[in-house]
């Protein structure tokens, strides 16, 4: 029975003589399949009607010719042991898939998957290991060709039966003058040539050396014109010329494009969905679970899995093809530096916020890492006891003045950090300054678990809650509530250098009048000069003065859930906060990760409880009394008044 292997009506196609030719070949090789010659081999080959066509069309629709190289195909496939490659020879096809020299990636815009060679790497021979390994290769295109068919994404004429081809991508990068490697590349075309008719949609050849390039010009005058048209080589302006036929974002950095992720080829042949690995290219498993990459640490090193971790990260993945490269250049760049705890920073939405403050230089944001990481090797201690609830006596302090915690989330699914000053500072500078690390420690924690609960397949929106949304709130505010400048300014510091377009947006509350007159005073400033400031916000930060009732109404019914709302910021949620269920509360066995709303409703457990003094508590107690909250219009100030008072608040 002749099989059209999912081809369906292609064959409608053909004229009349045509299929009569494909009749009487499939005819010829049926009666030697009866009397048992090349039968084994023949499997797929004989009985496939598209293939028979692919033959008859390689020879001009001969059938004499058609039918010597078809069988040529059958003895060749067991004379080489063709049926074996794919279960007895694995091992062989491990070695040679190291060399990185031939795989599949990606694919062309008509949808044909792009099957790229690299004859000037290590251990690119015809030996018949090598050859097999081709062939493996070969036979994984055609896999993913046949995938796009049935998934109606090969855009290719309908009324071609057998259009179902490959692109073969060729850099010649390594190969010198008097390398024999061109003769390799001729053995291993021939393979495909006769045994692998019909296959090849077009040919891209880079970096191709003079000599080649010079002699194919000259054989071009005997060549085929069909045959002639697939082959191009391109010598300049590569980008322009690929770009008419791939998306560079898809297309290897040597063709022009934009993707430099390395080629790994454990990942190559071992990871799949479930399905095996056939019709999967290598672009694809790069975008499966990341726990096949687990198998790669012994082999490559901490540093080399997590680079391949960011490169194919969703949100690396959504990005422009531009800002993606600089990404990946980036998580490359560092994955090279020897400084210690780069671990922390091999990670996507920090490399991503990063280059966001820095305007996507790689080179300032890469500094800006290893500086962080060398300020956090000094100034942040193992955070064993204190993730576990065991915090020092100055963290238990700060936090009870309920002036910097973390509660709840917006409609974004971005976390909520309240500022509060309706307390006075403890008047102790580092201490503060720890406490402020502490909760930013736990923020970052709480974005990065959220960051694991998110896949590709979620909504745009989710692409952008990787930062905090920031309430500041001056309800109860005093002058002699405020932090001494010093400590704000180090705050302010930390969070520009070490913890970078972390906050969103930044709200604050019914300021004081001379904050808004300096506020908009250094907005002018900046606007209108070329004055710089340390506090200066970059990327995605926006602070916005909230100076009256229906502008935050209008603010809080598109942002925020009443119901969670803190009350002092017009919401219906009156739970006070408490230092006790910050610091000492866990979810799920765990304090980071988790911000005081979950905690709040998580349920008792028998733990250990941090210690709180007398002293900690009275204050605590006096923080949460809705006493001190006090509601007061604004009033406003004349010019000399507030530029006065402005100069006594900043520098009191």
């Amino acid at each position: 029975m002749l099989e059209t292997n999912g081809a369906g009506g292609q064959l409608d196609g053909l004229k009349e003589a045509q299929k009569a030719a494909v009749e009487q070949l499939a005819e010829r090789l049926r009666k030697t399949k009866i009397d048992g010659a090349d039968g084994a081999e023949g499997e797929g080959l004989y009985d496939d009607a598209l293939a028979l066509v692919r033959y008859l069309r390689a020879r001009n629709w001969d059938l004499n010719l058609a039918e010597a190289l078809i069988r040529k195909t059958g003895t060749w496939r067991r004379d080489f042991g063709f049926s074996k490659i794919f279960t007895e020879s694995m091992d062989e096809i491990a070695q040679e898939a190291s060399f990185g020299n031939i795989y599949v990636r990606g694919y062309d815009k008509l949808g044909r998957p792009a099957l790229y060679l690299k004859p000037g790497r290590e251990g690119f021979n015809a030996e018949p290991a090598a050859v097999k390994y081709l062939v493996y290769c070969v036979e994984r295109a055609i896999a993913c060709v046949e995938k796009q068919a049935k998934l109606g994404q090969l855009r290719v004429p309908p009324e071609d039966p057998v259009a179902r081809k490959f692109v073969l991508l060729v850099d010649f990068q390594g190969v010198g003058l008097g390398s024999l490697v061109p003769l390799t590349v001729r053995d291993l075309m021939v393979v495909m040539q006769d045994h692998y008719p019909e296959r090849l949609g077009s040919a891209f050849f880079v970096n191709t050396p003079w000599l080649l390039h010079s002699f194919f010009t000259a054989a071009s005058a005997f060549l085929d014109p069909v045959t002639l048209a697939k082959f191009n080589f391109v010598s300049e302006e590569t980008s322009q010329t690929m770009e008419q036929h791939f998306d560079l974002s898809a297309l290897e950095n040597s063709f022009g494009g934009c993707d430099d992720e390395p080629f790994c080829s454990h990942i190559f042949l071992n990871t799949h969905s479930g399905e095996g690995v056939f019709g999967l290219e290598y672009s694809e498993q790069l975008r499966l679970s990341p726990q096949e990459l687990n198998a790669l640490q012994a082999d490559h090193g901490f540093e080399y899995v997590e680079f391949l971790h960011v490169y194919r990260h969703w949100r690396v993945l959504r990005l422009p093809s531009q800002k993606r490269h600089w990404l990946r250049q980036l998580a490359k760049q560092l994955s090279l530096c020897e400084e210690e705890g780069m671990d922390y920073f091999i990670e996507a939405s920090t490399l991503l916020r990063y280059l966001r403050a820095h305007e996507w230089d790689v080179d300032k944001a890469a500094a800006a890492v290893c500086a962080t990481a060398r300020w956090r090797k000094e100034h942040i201690p193992p955070l064993g006891d204190t993730q576990m609830g065991r915090c020092s006596a100055p963290i238990v302090r700060e936090c009870a003045l309920g002036r910097f915690y973390l509660r709840g989330f917006d409609k974004r699914g971005r976390p909520i950090v309240y500022v509060k000053f309706h307390h006075e500072d403890s008047g102790h500078f580092q201490e503060t300054i720890n406490y402020v690390i502490y909760v930013m420690e736990r923020l970052i924690a709480v974005l990065r678990r959220k960051e694991e609960s998110l896949q590709e397949k979620e909504v745009d929106g989710t692409a952008d809650a990787d930062c905090a949304t920031v309430l500041v709130d001056f309800n109860g505010y005093s002058p002699s509530h405020r932090p001494p400048l010093r400590t704000l300014l180090e705050a302010m510091r930390i969070f520009q250098e070490h913890y970078p377009d972390v906050f969103g947006d930044i709200f604050l509350y019914r300021p004081p009048a001379r904050l808004c007159f300096f506020y908009h005073a250094w907005q002018k400033m900046r606007c209108s000069s070329c004055l710089t400031f340390p506090i200066a916000p970059k990327g995605r930060s926006n602070v916005t003065l909230v100076t009256s009732v229906s502008q935050w109404r209008k603010i809080a019914q598109s942002l925020f859930d009443y119901e969670k709302l803190e009350w002092t910021l017009g919401g219906n949620q009156r739970q006070p906060f408490t230092s006790k269920t910050f610091l000492s509360k866990k979810v799920d066995g765990a304090i980071f990760g988790t911000e005081f709303e979950a905690q709040a409703a998580a349920p008792e457990e028998k733990r250990q409880r941090v210690s709180f003094s007398s002293v900690v508590l009275k204050v605590e107690e006096a923080a949460d009394t809705p006493a001190v909250i006090r509601h007061e219009p604004l009033e406003p100030e004349g010019i000399v008044s507030s530029t006065i008072n402005t100069i006594t608040w900043l520098f009191r």
